[in-house]
């Protein structure tokens, strides 16, 4: 039987849903305390709890979030989107109870886009140019300014000055295609690809400008040499970083050609699609990745209806 979990993020309504479907008894600390976070689970946010949601300084909702959790009790611990970015506050979390997600070495390793460049290349795959400091970006080409340690597509711009020399961007040369993410389930050892969905990025129709995330579209059957291709290199991230648990890889898909942008080392948005589809809570599958058991076979789909 599943014990006590403390679950941590931005927003952990998708992953406290999972958490508590699967067993666990919860309790869920994040930023805004929606509304329609499940009610078996015992709800803590900085909006409603922890002392209003942004006073002061806006990017100390992250150490606020972590002096919650270790005033918890519970067994074990994960985290959801904003954490991969904080290897050392995950090790602080995670002191006095079981790690259920990435270890901080896997995070700083992972999330180094020039260390995840040289996996990606070992194995014949492509990664979008990166420019050093003080390069002068090809004028013939675009290129994107990105933030290292942000997401759901915030603050990332067209580029065309000299590279400044900033520790928290890169310059990327922009891809032509469609943005996706695959998702898969690692053991530190095997891993497999679950789903394939399509990224819906700065799409008008959803009031969306630029590159801000608006969510996701499942593909019910992904082809099957992509799915050959992604599982290789979901495979070769698990053993060059020591992958556990649930993760995500962004790339864009330009007819048969894959670009891997970034790897989500924990419970992306697109999951909670996922778990409709196939009818498993997937904190389960994470749970024993985590705790290095063997990987689970893929029950049959139901996502006639699933879409996004």
């Amino acid at each position: 039987m599943n014990k006590s979990l403390v679950l941590v993020g931005m927003n952990v309504r998708p992953l406290a849903r999972s958490a508590v479907a699967a067993g666990f008894d919860v309790v869920a600390l994040d930023a805004f305390g929606l509304l329609d976070l499940p009610s078996r689970a015992c709800c803590l946010s900085l909006a409603y709890d922890l002392g209003g949601l942004f006073p002061g300084d806006p990017d100390s909702w992250h150490t606020r979030l972590a002096q919650a959790v270790r005033s918890q009790r519970a067994s074990s611990l994960a985290y959801s989107g904003g954490f991969e970015n904080l290897p050392d506050l995950v090790a602080e979390m995670s002191v006095d109870c079981e790690l259920l997600g990435n270890e901080p070495t896997s995070l700083r390793a992972v999330r180094d886009p020039s260390r995840l460049r040289e996996v990606v290349c070992s194995i014949g795959m492509e990664t979008p140019q990166i420019l050093p400091p003080g390069a002068q970006p090809d004028p013939g080409l675009s290129w994107l300014r990105k933030p290292l340690k942000s997401g759901m597509g915030y603050a990332i711009e067209p580029w065309e000055s000299t590279v400044p020399d900033d520790p928290d961007y890169v310059v990327q040369r922009w891809v032509e295609g469609i943005p996706h993410l695959a998702s898969f389930i690692a053991n530190g050892h095997d891993a497999q690809v679950f789903a394939v969905t399509q990224q819906l990025s700065g799409d008008p129709k959803f009031g969306a400008h630029g590159f801000a995330y608006v969510g996701n579209l499942l593909i019910p059957k992904p082809d099957t040499g992509l799915l050959e291709s992604l599982n290789v290199l979901a495979t070769t991230l698990t053993q060059a970083f020591g992958l556990v648990g649930l993760n995500g890889i962004d790339f864009i898909l330009n007819g048969e050609q894959l670009s891997i942008l970034e790897v989500n080392p924990r419970y992306s948005a697109s999951m909670e699609l996922v778990e409709e589809a196939l009818a498993v809570p997937l904190l389960l599958w994470h749970t024993a990745g985590c705790r290095r058991q063997a990987l689970p076979v893929l029950p049959e789909r139901h996502d006639r209806n699933v879409f996004g």
